[in-house]
């Protein structure tokens, strides 16, 4: 195994990970850069909005009382919420108590925001980023393989 695999698969086996990317629709499994970048793994999922009334909109659908970054509660789940010009960012982790880890009790709570979302569906960019970190169809089709 690659220093790459051997750092993805450190926390959670590629079996975990390909079960999670199978169960969500929207949210991906993100690998935290680690080192000195100060960053977690995380449950992220991107949302793209023209600006303006068109960004507003999105927060309301989403469940958010108001476009601001931060944390929110959407649809009873507990999400951090970026917002910028073209984009809303929902990341989720942390839910067993360690804000810098995934654990199956985020990836189940993903699955209940993510019941709520199909109305924002078109909205979605994905892959979320465009990196060996995120678990997206693009980078890694084989973990949606039966």
């Amino acid at each position: 195994m690659d220093a790459w695999s051997r750092y993805l698969f450190e926390s959670h086996s590629q079996r975990e990970l390909s079960d999670w990317a199978r169960r969500l629709a929207y949210f991906r499994f993100r690998r935290a850069v680690g080192g000195h970048a100060g960053d977690g793994d995380e449950l992220v999922l991107w949302l793209r909005h023209a600006g303006g009334e068109d960004a507003q909109l999105l927060a309301q659908q989403l469940g958010a009382r108001a476009l601001v970054t931060g944390r929110h509660e959407l649809h009873d789940v507990a999400v951090f919420m970026v917002a910028s010009e073209q984009r809303i960012s929902l990341c989720i982790a942390g839910a067993a108590g360690d804000l810098w880890e995934v654990t199956e009790l985020d990836v189940s709570r993903a699955a209940v925001l993510e019941t709520h979302l199909h109305a924002v569906a078109d909205r979605v960019i994905e892959p979320a980023r465009e990196d060996k970190h995120c678990i997206s169809p693009l980078a890694y089709p084989h973990f949606w393989a039966s």
